[in-house]
């Protein structure tokens, strides 16, 4: 997997820069901009589903090893159900730890992407007014 703190730190920069040009910029300027995070983006994407097949890994093998080691526990130790699986989530610790994990870097992701097209989205509009304003100006 691709480092992915690059892409979010050029992605926000581009996010930061039309916070404070959106008001005095180009066309082709807020074109570039656009182009650089919906790019990025696609790249967060494929780095996003490589996160979720992770992600999805280790919930199968923690279900896996926790129901191993239930009834593990359960048959050599003689434990109740419920008291066997407090302590099978002990013994994986680190199993549920990664799963964890995981599914919050998944959903920070997901996030970030969701918002950064948002932005992508806002500049897109702001492309559109100003092609009309200087259609209209061209006009007179």
């Amino acid at each position: 997997m691709i480092d992915i703190n690059p892409i979010l730190e050029e992605t926000r920069a581009n996010i930061n820069w039309y916070r404070k040009n959106n008001k005095t910029s180009t066309i082709e300027k807020f074109m570039d901009c656009r182009t650089r995070i919906v790019t990025n983006n696609f790249l967060l994407a494929e780095c996003l589903a490589e996160i979720k097949t992770d992600y999805n890994s280790c919930y199968f093998s923690r279900k896996i090893e926790t129901s191993k080691s239930k009834n593990a526990l359960i048959k050599e130790k003689h434990l109740t159900a419920t008291f066997a699986e407090s302590e099978a989530n002990i013994i994986n610790e680190d199993i549920i730890r990664q799963e964890l994990e995981n599914e919050s870097a998944a959903y920070r992701l997901e996030l970030f992407i969701k918002h950064s097209g948002h932005v992508a989205d806002d500049l897109m509009q702001r492309i559109s007014v100003l092609k009309k304003e200087y259609e209209n100006n061209k006009g007179l």
